[in-house]
């Protein structure tokens, strides 16, 4: 991906959740930036996040939508790994805004996911490199 490319879709993303995601009275702006930030990051280190029918009853003080799902995105390259899921979401329709909004906000935990597990590696890492380590000191 280009860097236009990328330029372009971040542009439509912040455009989108500007739109549709709501947010802090005032600072809609910043939360459309996080958002469109984590789909487009998502997007281009191939995270997906998949949908599913929700095995437990509409159980809100309002009456159950046509679509009730949960959803959730796989770490990549293992779909039996989870790093971020949200149940009981109730849709209208598939072509309901609502969706996209919360599929970028999984990204968002997914993305959050994925960088605690890299500092817990490089951590470990790097303790490891300093157990093996020698230090040559001054001798008498």
């Amino acid at each position: 991906m280009t860097t236009a490319y990328l330029a372009a879709r971040f542009a439509r993303a912040f455009k989108f959740f500007r739109e549709n995601a709501g947010g802090i009275v005032g600072q809609s702006a910043v939360g459309a930036i996080a958002l469109a930030r984590a789909e487009v990051r998502a997007e281009s280190i191939g995270l997906h996040v998949i949908w599913e029918d929700e095995d437990h009853a509409w159980d809100a003080d309002c009456p159950a939508p046509p679509i009730h799902v949960w959803a959730r995105v796989h770490s990549p390259g293992d779909k039996r790994d989870t790093i971020a899921s949200l149940g009981s979401v109730g849709l209208l329709s598939w072509s309901d805004p609502y969706v996209r909004v919360v599929e970028a906000e999984l990204y968002q935990e997914a993305l959050a996911t994925l960088a605690e597990r890299a500092e817990t590696l490089a951590c470990a890492q790097a303790a490891e490199l300093a157990s093996r380590a020698t230090f040559a000191g001054v001798s008498s």
